[in-house]
């Protein structure tokens, strides 16, 4: 019995690689193609199959991005197709990582913090390189691309002050944009996995992050608004800036937390994906979401000193 219950699971596995590698072609699909591999993964005896599945699905995305760029490598804007893989990346990349520390716990702040590093120092890399003038191009060709969708013609005003201020801001946005990839598939698949256990349901109201964190997210702030003022390198306030909404990212996680304790305390028929799901449309209303995404993380971080659980 148990060997067939393997059969199955190395043939369920087998199939959600290659569901995987199907996903990575489409823009939505490309972040969440890491979520039938997570959600097998459990059912999974043999490691090596396990980091053989990623591996397969990392080498799929990449070559088949690579295939449809092949135009731009020996082109100067063979940059742009290295920011186009850094999303798909982190994703395979902090799903692995999760897999990986699944070991020691199954859901945790901590926990994505660490699937999160690797993350971090690509999207680091890649808003220093991006402040640089040797991105002088691919931001040429980025704004290009967003005018020839929005033509002026057809809107009756310039939007190159707005193109330009999209591009500016995801230079300060890789590291938060990285770890975004990196959550959503592995949030998916634990509220799936986990949708009808209390333990996790617990577990999950209670997240938090140690105390300490709140002097690298109070300090990265203070530098990231400071060096406004201040003349530094672009590169310096870039860095500074990714930290910043990165660690803000993190206490917004821990503000849903302490949501969902709340709406627990008064009934537990209320689960943390129904939370997640409130949230989310939240943050897609206008008016709304600037409440969200500004209030859940100063949530998060004033349970340093105010205790809300």
């Amino acid at each position: 019995m148990e060997q067939g219950t393997d059969k199955g699971s190395i043939r369920d596995l087998v199939f959600v690689t290659l569901i995987g590698i199907l996903f990575s072609r489409f823009s939505l699909g490309s972040v969440l193609m890491t979520v039938p591999l997570l959600l097998v993964v459990p059912r999974v005896r043999k490691e090596g199959l396990v980091w053989l599945s990623y591996a397969l699905v990392f080498l799929g995305s990449v070559g088949w991005t690579l295939l449809d760029s092949k135009d731009l490598l020996t082109t100067q804007y063979i940059g742009m197709v290295a920011v186009s893989l850094y999303m798909p990346v982190c994703t395979i990349v902090g799903s692995a990582v999760w897999t990986a520390a699944g070991k020691k716990s199954r859901v945790g702040l901590r926990k994505y913090f660490l699937a999160c590093i690797p993350v971090c120092l690509m999207g680091l890399a890649v808003a220093v390189w991006f402040s640089t003038d040797y991105a002088g191009s691919i931001k040429e060709l980025m704004k290009s691309s967003m005018m020839y969708m929005f033509p002026e013609e057809s809107l009756g005003f310039s939007i190159e002050p707005v193109v330009d201020t999209v591009v500016s801001l995801m230079t300060l946005m890789f590291v938060p944009m990285g770890m975004v990839a990196a959550g959503l598939p592995v949030l998916v698949s634990e509220l799936i996995l986990y949708r009808n256990d209390e333990a996790w349901q617990y577990d999950f109201a209670f997240m938090k992050l140690p105390d300490v964190f709140v002097w690298a997210f109070l300090g990265s702030w203070a530098l990231a608004l400071g060096f406004n003022f201040i003349q530094v390198p672009v590169w310096v306030r870039s860095v500074c800036w990714n930290l910043a909404f990165g660690l803000g990212l993190l206490y917004a996680i821990q503000g849903i937390s302490i949501l969902v304790a709340l709406f627990r305390r008064r009934t537990a028929a209320v689960s943390a994906g129904r939370v997640v799901v409130l949230v989310l449309c939240l943050c897609m209303m206008p008016g709304l979401n600037l409440a969200c995404l500004v209030g859940l993380p100063i949530l998060g971080v004033l349970e340093t000193w105010i205790r809300f659980r």
